[in-house]
């Protein structure tokens, strides 16, 4: 499973940037045009994994039971405060999923979310968008799709 995730805190507009990445307002599988090569079939998560409560064992099903082997979501960098066990930081989140052979392909870190990513990923394929505030969602969205490789 390759996938590309959106981390920032609770309104950092990562919801809105991933609907305009992807044309996806809710949960579902949509095409995608990477920079190289042919389109892909990617399940898209537009809303947090620890604000939906889904824990990571759980987000790995829902994704494995759409046929896809791409996926684009989202997270917050902290633990969800009633249920941290749960519903984690975001780099248990992404250990969790290494842990079960999925590649990280590209973190967009969105704001001023402070997050210090394990040697798991490496640093080529993390990028900050400090200023999400600052513009436009689509131009946000712009510098987010150039740094995932896609049109």
């Amino acid at each position: 499973m390759n996938a590309f995730v959106l981390i920032g805190a609770q309104n950092s507009r990562k919801s809105s940037v991933c609907r305009s990445l992807t044309g996806c307002a809710q949960r579902s599988v949509r095409e995608i045009k990477p920079a190289k090569g042919s389109t892909i079939r990617a399940y898209i998560r537009p809303t947090s994994l620890q604000e939906t409560n889904t824990k990571p064992e759980e987000f790995i099903i829902e994704v494995m039971n759409r046929g896809v082997h791409t996926v684009v979501f989202c997270l917050w960098p902290h633990a969800r405060l009633r249920n941290p066990h749960d519903f984690p930081h975001a780099q248990s989140y992404l250990d969790n999923f290494i842990a079960h052979g999925w590649n990280i392909d590209h973190v967009a870190i969105l704001g001023q979310a402070k997050l210090p990513l394990g040697s798991a990923i490496p640093a080529g394929r993390i990028s900050t968008f400090p200023e999400t505030f600052l513009h436009p969602t689509n131009v946000s969205a712009a510098g987010i799709r150039a740094a995932f490789g896609w049109i």
